[in-house]
């Protein structure tokens, strides 16, 4: 049975859900079971992507210049012993290129990282590092040539898969925690379903985020 892009959407929002649902509870009960140590929120977060699109042909790496994009979304996460913790978010993602100064592309993705995260210093001032995966899904494509912007299907596969890592800073000023962060999406699959030439998504991504802690 073919998965088409409606379905995989609806399947990948329900399993958002789910997995908010069933974290909230696990966070519940941790926080009745554990001391201050424990802890854990829900919070929202944005910022911008600068796509560094990677090709096999030079010629295509040539002819194109990358964009920056926006990145917002929703998270949830959780610290053990202030030191190690776990973090799942739901972002809006655009990555994109620029053909020739002629023509703008862009492509909207549904993305779902699962990272894990270790903060060697804590307190009101905290520094973290983190890394995981992450998965995307391809919504659209637009194209916007003389300011003129088309919806397009292009041959881009319908999921992308990556490694995020990065690094960041957090301001605790209770009940809310403040982080400002800078990552690498290192996209590795092929997001070209022609194979004629392949083409892979990566992308810095520069975030501020605030957590209302639990």
């Amino acid at each position: 049975m073919k998965i088409t892009k409606a379905s995989a959407f609806q399947i990948t929002i329900s399993a958002i859900v789910l997995s908010l649902c069933l974290g909230s509870s696990a966070l519940a009960e941790d926080a009745d079971k554990t001391d201050s140590h424990t802890m854990g929120g829900f919070g929202v977060h944005g910022g911008l992507n600068f796509s560094d699109y990677h090709y096999a042909n030079s010629t295509y790496s040539q002819a194109t210049n990358n964009t920056t994009g926006a990145l917002f979304g929703i998270h949830m996460e959780g610290m053990t012993l202030g030191l190690f913790g776990l973090r799942i978010e739901a972002n809006y993602s655009s990555k994109g290129y620029q053909i020739a100064q002629i023509a703008t592309v862009t492509h909207h993705y549904l993305q779902i990282p699962l990272l894990f995260k270790i903060s060697p210093i804590t307190g009101p001032f905290e520094l973290f590092v983190e890394a995981g995966p992450a998965a995307a899904l391809h919504l659209s494509s637009s194209t916007d040539i003389a300011n003129t912007s088309v919806n397009f299907n292009d041959n881009s596969n319908n999921w992308d898969f990556s490694v995020i890592a990065g690094a960041g800073v957090g301001f605790k000023i209770n009940p809310v925690l403040l982080e400002f962060e800078a990552r690498y999406d290192y996209g590795l699959k092929n997001l070209n379903d022609s194979n004629s030439v392949d083409v892979k998504s990566r992308a810095l991504q520069l975030i501020a985020g605030v957590t209302f802690l639990m």
